[in-house]
């Protein structure tokens, strides 16, 4: 509000040739008035980065697969912005764009900590971290970032007749790994809705900063209204 309070002296001596704190109430009045439309958009012009339009990405990591969910506040979709993902060094890995829906997938090239970057123009900019516990709590092995080709896992466990994932339910004909696969198909789709719900919440939250940032720019205004008032009746005490 201090920075926003300076400015508006500033416009008033320099732009309008007329020193705050003038004599003159009438003076003042009168050019205040005729240009208090220009000094309340010049406030509204003032409105950080924070208040602009938000952009935000979600991801989550299913299997070998990282799912991004992408949204403009107020629920618009980005279609084509492009999506790059980084490893914790900052090299880039992979880049993407998303679809009409916001939506954006990809195959892990390794399992690491990496960063997404969401960019969708005209300063829009939104990122989300991916850990490597992300993909360890899904089940997916990181042994020198071979674990993503299930194929090869399950020859090898068919080649074993040992192993408790070749071993089939007498009831449904169905090995222990593809039950899993199922429950993980039924449990993607359970989880979607809420997927799309912590993304509402993410992107509807308010910081304390644009809470007191409003205020501040309330308040400015406020102000400069009632000091122009008070000069007015200073210098006319007929009205």
């Amino acid at each position: 509000m201090i920075k926003t309070v300076k400015k508006i002296k500033h416009t008033l001596h320099q732009g309008f040739g007329v020193p705050f704190g003038l004599s003159s109430g009438r003076k003042l009045s009168r050019v205040a008035a005729g240009h208090l439309p220009v000094l309340i958009l010049m406030v509204l012009l003032n409105v950080p980065p924070a208040l602009a339009h938000r952009i935000s990405i979600f991801a989550w990591v299913q299997g070998d697969t990282v799912h991004t969910q992408s949204k403009f506040m107020g629920g618009k979709r980005p279609d084509q912005a492009l999506v790059e993902v980084f490893d914790k060094a900052g090299n880039l890995l992979l880049k993407g764009k998303t679809d009409a829906e916001g939506l954006f997938s990809f195959q892990a090239p390794k399992i690491s900590d990496m960063q997404i970057v969401l960019t969708a123009g005209m300063g829009h900019r939104a990122v989300w971290a991916l850990s490597r516990e992300d993909f360890q709590e899904t089940g997916v092995e990181s042994d020198h970032n071979q674990g993503f080709n299930a194929v090869p896992q399950r020859e090898a466990h068919e080649s074993n007749p040992k192993t408790p994932n070749n071993h089939r339910s007498p009831e449904s004909g169905l090995s222990a790994a593809e039950i899993t696969a199922l429950v993980e198909a039924t449990l993607d789709r359970k989880l979607k809705p809420l997927m799309d719900r912590i993304t509402a919440l993410n992107e509807n939250r308010i910081s304390l900063s644009d809470i007191l940032g409003g205020i501040g720019y309330i308040v400015g205004l406020a102000g400069l209204a009632a000091y122009m008032q008070y000069r007015r009746k200073r210098s006319d005490p007929e009205r």
